[in-house]
């Protein structure tokens, strides 16, 4: 219980920083001109999708954008488990997405260390081609 009330103040804190330089951030931003980003709803979230989250124009370059892309969706891995932490911490709880990891873990995690280590091998193999 002690340990749940001292994480909570420093989270508390901790956003509460977050939020105040967020907020400066926003205020410069607003000093521009604005301009309507609401017209076309639905063609802005396919090229969100598509570009933001699926990494499209990365793979222009496909040794670097594979590399990229590796490193760009290991840390959406990162943030679940960051997010983990925090419920932990305020909750006094362990494991609390326990049940969704062990999901994960056992169904993608060996088709994915093993995809990752083939394209980097094939990256590594490709370099040797070039230097």
């Amino acid at each position: 219980m002690e340990k749940s009330i001292i994480f909570s103040c420093i989270l508390f804190f901790a956003l509460a920083f977050f939020s105040y330089n967020l907020w400066k951030i926003v205020r410069n931003i607003r000093l521009g001109k604005s301009k309507n980003r609401f017209d076309q709803p639905l063609k802005r979230t396919k090229i969100l999708l598509k570009i933001a989250f699926g990494q499209t124009k990365l793979f222009a370059r496909p040794a670097s954008g594979i590399l990229h892309a590796i490193v760009y969706w290991g840390f959406l891995v990162i943030t679940i488990g960051t997010l983990e932490m925090m419920v932990d911490g305020i909750f006094n709880l362990d494991r609390s997405f326990g049940e969704i990891g062990d999901f994960i873990i056992q169904s993608l995690h060996q088709e994915m260390l093993w995809r990752y280590w083939f394209w980097f091998l094939v990256y590594c193999l490709w370099l040797e081609d070039y230097f």
